[in-house]
């Protein structure tokens, strides 16, 4: 686990090559267990969940897990043999006014994406974007 996660970030900007389910499930993992412990450490400090402190180790922190987030998605379609450009709305769509009742759904249709992705198996074997991951 903590191999996938290291592998990600050494690898936020590689979009080339492929990557395996469990690389991203691990990260996944990684990403939710922080977002948890962030507000359990807030909490318990006394910040308010609509203070300012909050929104801004919130941005931060989702800044430095996007950015791999989305290196790693690519390489997650690349294993099963698709271009990974059709990561590029779907995160694109997550940075979008979620206000409005129609990109919320298409944001929601988005990471439902994101969750296929995590879970087709890949290509055995090479394809056009590199040889199957270890």
């Amino acid at each position: 686990m903590i191999r996938s996660i290291k592998q990600t970030f050494a690898e936020t900007l590689n979009y080339n090559g492929r990557s395996k389910r469990s690389d991203y499930w691990f990260y996944f993992l990684f990403v939710l267990f922080l977002s948890f412990f962030q507000i359990t450490i807030l909490l318990i400090l006394g910040f308010s969940l609509e203070g300012p402190v909050f929104a801004l180790v919130g941005w931060v922190l989702g800044i430095l897990t996007t950015i791999p987030n989305i290196a790693l998605s690519v390489r997650r379609t690349h294993d099963f043999g698709v271009t990974g450009w059709i990561v590029l709305p779907v995160w694109s769509l997550s940075f979008a006014d979620l206000w409005s009742d129609a990109i919320g759904t298409l944001v929601l249709v988005g990471f439902f994406l994101l969750v296929v992705i995590g879970l087709l198996p890949g290509h055995k074997g090479p394809n056009k974007y590199g040889a199957a991951p270890a």
